[in-house]
């Protein structure tokens, strides 16, 4: 998905396979992804990142994550919600290891959606660190702060507590990294093909550019779900599309399901991709390495992304626009575009369809020029089939037009390109309005 660029590399080699676009139109039956991206497709509409109908009446209560207070009685109750999820947030010490054994994380995550993801959303990385035992937040909720001294919360036994600090725990470490991304093989081992991660709490939408047993550019995706709590793992059915060709989308992309994926995490930084995969002219099961890319320029390391921004004005403040992308409001359902943003470069894998309703996937290394602006040629790839990976074996890129970004804000944008007629690829110079695909709860990715 990647070829290899930076210092001493050639930008003009740097390819991103093509991904899957996001449709929330699809039939409720044809796939996981069609679920999640049908459901928060209105949200989306209404400039309300993520956000299931249920929160829609608690949104007003929010700013920035923390809750605006009321006179009236259900108002004050779902203040004094919020308090008690920034006492946890507040707590003194980590659990012991006698109290971590006996405590469940499993029902601490059920008692934490019910006590405190209404208003504080997914538990950010401040909130982790500093979970408490259970000894601490009872007294605060007994004396400490007064307003947590309501029935909801007294009602919570100590095991309750240690239940929710120990699910807390299980984020401290591996289990809280967040993996949004571009990867590759370590080393460059296997450069022309890689695999985008949109992480959004316990959901990682994967997008994997590579290549069909003719070598030409194709594309899928995994939306994959944590195994577990506590698990670093993720697994879901693979898909492949196909859809309107770019030039003229109308409609929406159709998923088929030829397998299925597993993404297991070692670190923050290296895993492993395990696929059983029957398509593309091949029949395969495979494990690959992977680890995250990184452009080697000056100032280009990968940010540290996290998962838990509740308000619109936050995205709109974010100034690193790494995230999975696509048509505003969900207007083109099918197709999108991965941004993986270090420094001055963002490297653009574009996914969508030829002009035979088959998944091509185009890419470019766009660099900042003024402001929010950042350009670059657009390429076209082809190389070795995904199955028998040979990186002597890849085509140098063809070059078919150019491409250029201009943010509005950390949440807007416009994608503008002009292909030139070449690669089987009609000319044509069109513009469209872009925002990020938030599919998780309440919530999105922010990466700095």
């Amino acid at each position: 998905m990647c070829y290899d660029i930076g210092m001493n590399r050639d930008p003009g080699r740097q390819q991103a396979e093509g991904s899957r676009g996001p449709n929330p139109g699809r039939d409720a039956n044809v796939s996981a992804t069609a679920l999640i991206q049908k459901r928060y497709l209105s949200q989306l509409a209404r400039g309300a990142p993520g956000r299931r109908p249920a929160d829609d009446a608690k949104a007003a209560h929010h700013r920035d994550g923390t809750a605006v207070c009321s006179q009236s009685k259900e108002k004050q109750m779902f203040a004094y919600k919020q308090v008690f999820c920034l006492g946890l947030a507040l707590g003194i010490a980590a659990f012991a290891a006698t109290a971590q054994a006996q405590s469940n994380p499993t029902n601490g995550k059920t008692l934490y959606l019910a006590n405190c993801n209404s208003c504080h959303g997914f538990p950010n990385y401040p909130l982790v660190q500093k979970a408490s035992v259970s000894s601490v937040l009872q007294t605060a909720i007994a004396t400490k702060v007064p307003k947590m001294n309501i029935p909801a919360l007294t009602g919570l036994s100590a095991a309750n507590l240690g239940d929710i600090a120990a699910y807390l725990n299980t984020m401290v470490g591996a289990g809280f990294n967040n993996y949004q991304g571009l990867w590759w093989v370590p080393a460059a081992a296997e450069d022309g093909w890689g695999i985008n991660f949109a992480h959004q709490g316990d959901l990682i939408f994967a997008t994997w550019y590579t290549y069909d047993s003719t070598g030409k550019a194709w594309w899928l995706t995994m939306l994959t779900t944590r195994t577990s709590a506590t698990s670093n793992v993720y697994s879901g059915p693979v898909y492949v599309d196909t859809g309107p060709p770019f030039n003229a989308f109308v409609g929406s992309g159709t998923p088929t399901a030829v397998g299925i994926g597993t993404i297991t995490f070692t670190d923050r930084d290296n895993g492993v991709l395990s696929y059983a995969v029957g398509a593309g002219g091949g029949n395969v099961q495979q494990i690959k390495q992977i680890t995250r890319f990184q452009l080697n320029t000056p100032g280009s390391n990968p940010p540290v992304c996290t998962y838990g921004a509740t308000s619109t004005s936050a995205l709109k403040q974010a100034s690193n626009y790494q995230d999975l992308w696509w048509a505003a409001s969900g207007t083109e359902s099918g197709w999108g575009i991965n941004f993986a943003h270090q420094g001055s470069q963002i490297y653009a894998t574009w996914y969508t369809y030829a002009p035979n309703n088959q998944p091509v996937w185009l890419a470019a290394l766009a660099t900042q020029t003024t402001g929010q602006q950042f350009s670059g040629q657009l390429l076209q790839v082809s190389g070795p089939r995904f199955d028998a990976y040979d990186k002597t074996q890849r085509n140098p890129p063809l070059v078919v037009g150019s491409m250029t970004l201009n943010f509005t804000n950390g949440n807007a944008g416009t994608l503008s390109y002009t292909t030139n007629g070449t690669g089987g690829l009609p000319a044509v110079t069109q513009t469209k309005t872009v925002t990020r695909f938030l599919f998780g709860p309440s919530a999105a990715t922010l990466c700095r």
